[in-house]
């Protein structure tokens, strides 16, 4: 079965969009201005298409945006956790023990 030109013509334009995007479905910053002309595209299908990977696009940056923010936050309230249980002596002397004898010189 023989593909109308129609079709192959709007697959083409598929394959050209997808390969635009990253295998997350995120369209790369440099490749933005590649997807412009399919805005405007006579194609209705083309426009259609190209109008979902944006919003996918748009929908999976804020997740991942979201995602990063939380994880940043959670490291922050782990760090913040830290100080609080850390001990609060100036820098560590290493040439002393538990004790606070002195261990003398270091060999290395």
């Amino acid at each position: 079965m023989k593909l109308g030109k129609e079709e192959l013509a709007y697959r083409l334009h598929v394959r050209n969009i997808d390969r635009l995007m990253t295998w997350d479905g995120i369209i790369r910053r440099k490749t933005r201005a590649a997807f412009e002309p399919y805005l405007t595209h006579p194609d209705e299908r083309v426009r259609r298409y190209e109008n979902e990977v944006v919003e996918h696009s748009e929908q999976s940056r804020r997740a991942l945006r979201e995602q990063y923010e939380a994880e940043l936050r959670e490291k922050e309230r782990c760090e913040q956790n830290l100080t609080e249980l850390a001990p609060e002596d100036e820098a560590r002397d290493e040439t002393r023990n538990q004790d606070g004898q002195d261990l003398g010189e270091i060999p290395f």
